[in-house]
């Protein structure tokens, strides 16, 4: 990774999306700040490309290139996580793929998501002839939402997905700073993965409290196998006293509206918010059963964030993050 100070566009995205007769949706977004000093192969890369078929609200349909259902954390936009990265368990996670999906809400505060995708990530298809489709499934729960609690959040979820490894992927992590890789097994190898993910979020008013486990698990065709496990716990404050329960739906969060949006007369301060998290990442086992690998094995990350919401479309984010 460079460590050279400087200054980066993280993300420029740039898109249209709407709603076409009652049932019909659709969404089109390019990142133009994908490109990166090692290859500027990506620049100008397809973010997004789906149709939806929304007849039901307990079974809708989604068709193109999408984010997977998995991971309360992927689901949250990157124009609404809680700190400037996501965590290292991140890049562990089936993020934005080719294929299709059913979705929905078939009670109050239940939810789910089944997909079947290439498995390969954005703007990728197999990458041989032989290797099969991902299967994803996520269900989850908001209680609060069932007992009738606006105030509150009280979600729970699990998220799983099984299929093969293609030659052309290998096992990775990001680091919480620009999101730098930390660890990337050396050479990849074809195989079975299956992910498995757990989460929950407690929210009480302005407090909030997440946490997410992950486990990848990976048997190759050579005969070896490993396990990836990651988790991240973290607890954030709206001083300002908004709610977090106004920003969620459909097993995520969303935008954080303030009560009072920034004014410079000073009748209006926007939405201030403090937060912590820890994450801890553990790849020993490509180093115990000899996988090859570089960068390190295990890491853990503690990030510090302050971040002000002067109105509803816009952020100022300030993080302090420390990695061993």
């Amino acid at each position: 990774a460079s460590t050279i100070d400087g200054f980066d566009v993280r993300r420029a995205y740039f898109g249209v999306s709407g709603q076409i007769a009652k049932y019909y949706d659709f969404k089109v977004v390019a990142n133009f700040a994908e490109a990166d000093n090692t290859s500027t192969a990506k620049s100008n890369q397809l973010d997004e490309a789906y149709f939806g078929i929304n007849w039901w609200k307990q079974a809708s349909f989604r068709f193109g290139q999408f984010k997977m259902p998995f991971s309360l954390e992927e689901q949250t936009s990157s124009r609404f996580i809680d700190f400037q990265e996501r965590s290292m368990l991140n890049k562990m996670v089936p993020a934005k793929e080719i294929g299709a999906m059913v979705h929905g809400t078939p009670t109050t505060g239940v939810f789910y998501g089944l997909a079947l995708s290439t498995g390969e990530g954005r703007s990728k298809v197999e990458g041989a002839a032989d290797e099969g489709s991902d299967v994803i499934a996520r269900v989850g729960a908001n209680l609060a939402e069932i007992m009738g609690n606006t105030d509150n959040v009280y979600h729970v979820a699990v998220a799983g997905s099984w299929g093969d490894q293609s030659a052309t992927l290998a096992a990775e992590a990001n680091s919480e700073s620009k999101g730098r890789t930390i660890f990337k097994q050396s050479t990849a190898l074809k195989g079975q993965r299956d992910r498995l993910g757990v989460e929950g979020a407690l929210a009480f008013g302005p407090i909030k409290l997440q946490a997410e486990w992950i486990t990848n698990r990976y048997d190759f065709d050579n005969g070896k196998n490993a396990d990836v496990d990651a988790w991240y716990a973290e607890a954030l404050w709206l001083i300002t006293g908004e709610k977090y329960a106004d920003s969620y739906k459909g097993g995520k969060f969303d935008r954080i509206r303030p009560l009072n949006e920034f004014n410079p007369d000073g009748k209006g301060m926007g939405a201030w918010e403090i937060g912590l998290r820890y994450t801890d990442f553990d790849a020993s086992d490509f180093k115990s059963k000899a996988i090859a690998f570089t960068g390190t094995e295990q890491a853990h990350s503690w990030t510090a964030g302050l971040k002000w919401i002067p109105t509803a479309n816009t952020r100022f984010l300030l993080n302090y993050v420390n990695t061993d």
